[in-house]
């Protein structure tokens, strides 16, 4: 055996120096290569900032619910809420699944005109946008013709891509996000998001309120019992407080404990990690290319 073909598989600490001395040079280059690219790779990346706000579910007030705790079979026969514990948990967490969902953020875009914002601007000036001229005419507040309309779904995927919820298992405390290039934009939307699943849910009940007297009248005009016509009686009377509730109260599902506010640091990218890794990559693959080079020419010899 000649003294080539008995290199040994297992490399010694100081034979590893050796072998990453004699390639230093292409560890360098490579790893400032890397270094470089990650570099104008970061630097291309917009600012991105999270505007959030916290919240808190509204208690229900179910001291006036006591005396009707003998009506719920009655009431629910009737499909009408008269309220309860439970009720606050299940319409609290109603509002969030309706919040995130399509049908909402949809009414949601239309409400506020939105497509323009999401899909004409091509970049941002101290909160202004930049609409591209060959798909949005700013001064006529109308697309360009022949320009192939956004459709809703995928606006509706665009805000559903930077919305967050996140829910607080200890405390029920919610909070709401939304990432956007544009500080100002980010409050703004997570602000309006609020106040229309707010108003959303509190037209929700005034209707259903407003559906159950109707019917609990009708049936009170058909029947002469008096203990049903005592029974209806009380769920109207219960109805018209629930509708007093709802018209009272501004902040109907969520009250907010922390405003959103337009962030002054961005969110992301964070461009130290990336050109971190990115010199990382290429100290890694210098390391590679240099090990393989010397085996590989050991093994020719």
């Amino acid at each position: 055996m000649t003294t080539q073909e008995n290199i040994s598989d297992d490399i010694d600490i100081v034979e590893i120096f050796k072998i990453l001395w004699t390639g230093k040079y292409y560890i360098l280059i490579i790893t400032i290569i890397f270094g470089i690219c990650s570099i104008i790779y970061a630097k291309s990346l917009p600012n991105i900032y999270k505007s959030e706000v916290l919240l808190a579910p509204v208690a229900e007030d179910n001291n006036s619910m006591g005396g009707l705790s003998q009506l719920g079979g009655l009431a629910s026969l009737a499909g009408i809420n008269v309220g309860g514990g439970g009720s606050n948990v299940s319409k609290t967490s109603l509002a969030i699944e309706i919040l995130k969902s399509r049908e909402f953020i949809s009414k949601f875009i239309e409400d506020h005109n939105l497509l323009p914002v999401l899909f004409a601007v091509k970049s941002w000036h101290l909160n202004e946008p930049i609409y591209d001229k060959n798909i949005f005419d700013i001064k006529n507040n109308s697309w360009v013709k022949n320009t192939n309309l956004p459709s809703i779904l995928s606006a509706c995927g665009r805000i559903q891509s930077v919305l967050s919820v996140q829910i607080n298992n200890k405390t029920r405390m919610i909070k709401v996000s939304i990432e956007h290039k544009s500080p100002e934009i980010a409050r703004q939307w997570v602000t309006w998001l609020i106040e229309d699943i707010n108003l959303m849910m509190k037209n929700r009940d005034m209707k259903e309120a407003q559906d159950s007297i109707s019917y609990l009248d009708d049936q009170l005009k058909k029947t002469e019992l008096l203990d049903i016509r005592y029974s209806l009686n009380k769920l109207i009377e219960e109805q018209i407080k629930m509708m007093m509730l709802v018209k009272i109260r501004r902040e109907y599902i969520f009250k907010t404990i922390d405003s959103a506010v337009a962030p002054e640091l961005r969110s992301k990218p964070n461009r130290s990690n990336i050109v971190f890794a990115g010199v990382l990559m290429g100290v890694m693959l210098s390391f590679a290319l240099v090990f393989f080079n010397y085996f590989y020419l050991n093994k020719r010899k």
